[in-house]
């Protein structure tokens, strides 16, 4: 295994993000936590290495921004990202996250994910949302743990091919373009 590896890694990301030069300081607990949650994670199997070392470095074909975001940690122990209009931001990751795992990706303020969900609940609910609107073209908008799903499109209910909304119950609507379609309801 490559737990030096590891170790090295979460030293380097600690440096580059969490230090005097990068404008955040860790006290010395969080630091030990992240480091004790971060070998934990590895050593229980629910990540690898190379999977966590690819965690801690932004993807390749991430564009550098030129715009200034920065970093703040509450008392509350959430985590955000802010642009210089003090808008959630960030582009290579969530820019808002909890201590109980419910975590947003923004960008310049708008609810925004192309790759997976935009809001993800500490329950297993999850949401996806393109440009400050709920939207997914290959599945169900918003997911809740419970079963029921819904579709989306450009920030209504919209489905061509079945249901766009799935209740747990059995419960099926159709709707197009933000309209129910009675017919097909049973209305």
């Amino acid at each position: 295994m490559k737990y030096g590896e590891a170790l090295k890694a979460i030293h380097l990301y600690q440096e580059k993000y969490f230090s005097k030069e990068a404008g955040v300081m860790f006290p010395d607990e969080m630091r030990k936590n992240f480091l004790s949650v971060s070998l934990a994670s590895i050593i229980s199997g629910s990540i690898t290495v190379d999977e966590f070392i690819r965690t801690l470095q932004p993807p390749s074909n991430q564009v550098e921004s030129k715009e200034e975001v920065s970093f703040h940690i509450k008392k509350n122990g959430y985590v955000e990202w802010l642009n210089e209009k003090g808008q959630h931001h960030r582009t290579d990751g969530p820019a808002f996250e909890s201590a109980d795992g419910y975590r947003e990706w923004y960008v310049n303020g708008n609810l925004h994910r192309t790759d997976g969900p935009a809001v993800e609940y500490a329950d297993g609910d999850r949401e996806w949302w393109v440009n400050g609107n709920l939207h997914r073209i290959d599945g169900p908008a918003i997911e809740y743990a419970n079963g029921d799903r819904y579709w989306y499109v450009n920030g209504k209910l919209h489905r061509t091919d079945g249901p766009a909304v799935e209740w747990a119950n059995g419960v099926l609507e159709w709707w197009e373009n933000g309209k129910r379609i009675p017919d097909k309801n049973g209305d």
